[in-house]
């Protein structure tokens, strides 16, 4: 394996999908109720996957 080589791993906050559920009070047709939308992953920056797989030497 070359130095220039990058392991990436499953982000774990998204469960590798790159959205994170974000619940949302709103009032739709003059109901109440919770909206649940998708946010972008902070940790993965949306891709699903982070790099800093750093196996044992």
């Amino acid at each position: 394996m070359n130095d220039d080589d990058e392991l990436d791993v499953l982000c774990v906050a998204c469960d590798s999908e790159g959205r994170v559920p974000q619940a949302t009070a709103a009032v739709l047709g003059g109901v109440a109720q919770t909206v649940v939308w998708g946010r972008g992953c902070r940790w993965c920056k949306g891709t699903g996957r982070r790099a800093g797989l750093h196996p044992p030497v």
